[in-house]
């Protein structure tokens, strides 16, 4: 279990480095206060932090709440150098599209699980920078909407495998549960819903870069 910075207040201490929650813990699943961004002092000693956790886990973005503060504010950088983290304090997403997209997506609270998730292709942010200026990103898509729906998720309390179909979220839950943590192991699982042969309940493979594939059948759900 990662140590816990925070709580439900948002304190943390100053220049201590931030770990990265994992679940199960509470404070993944509590829902984070908005940021007085003109008199919270903690702020830039706070995005400070979550930029170092960011890298020092190697991910793409990281919502306040995954370091246990409960505080809207998330970060991500989805530039190929890695050298542009970009921040958002009490974003709010005002609009998406109809249009759907599925892709795979992963988590540093929920780490080293790959599974499909489904979310707007598109959507429209409103946030402030540190400066308290306002931020629009409008009708976003591709990597970066997914990271800041991702992101955003992680303010409201709400974890990948909320967002993932039924038998999805109990295959990654059972693996989670039984999986010993290897940093450089990683398991994707697959809807066997999406594939025309017939796979076996439980089936196990391993894909072109090592990684393990297990294949989540509806069955999944009752067992």
């Amino acid at each position: 279990m990662a140590h816990i910075l925070g709580n439900i207040t948002g304190a943390f201490r100053k220049n201590a480095p931030l770990e990265v929650l994992t679940h199960p813990n509470p404070l993944l699943y509590q829902k984070c206060e908005e940021i007085d961004i003109a008199h919270d002092e903690d702020l830039p000693s706070l995005v400070k932090g979550l930029v170092q956790a960011m890298r020092t886990f190697d991910g793409v973005g990281l919502a306040a709440s995954q370091a246990g503060i409960l505080k809207r504010v998330l970060i991500y950088d989805i530039s190929e150098s890695q050298d542009e983290p970009q921040v958002l304090i009490n974003p709010v997403i005002t609009d998406h599209s109809e249009e759907l997209s599925t892709a795979d997506e992963g988590c540093l609270s929920f780490p080293n699980i790959y599974f499909p998730v489904t979310r707007p292709s598109r959507v429209t942010v409103k946030a402030y920078d540190v400066a308290g200026e306002p931020i629009l990103l409008e009708d976003i898509e591709g990597l970066l909407a997914r990271v800041v729906q991702h992101e955003c998720d992680h303010l409201d309390g709400v974890m990948i495998v909320d967002r993932a179909k039924p038998h999805i979220r109990k295959t990654a839950l059972r693996t989670y549960a039984t999986y010993e943590y290897q940093p450089e192991e990683y398991i994707t699982i697959v809807d066997a819903q999406t594939f025309e042969a017939e796979i076996s309940p439980g089936a196990i493979a391993h894909g072109a870069n090592g990684e393990t594939i297990i294949f989540a059948h509806d069955e999944a759900i009752d067992e």
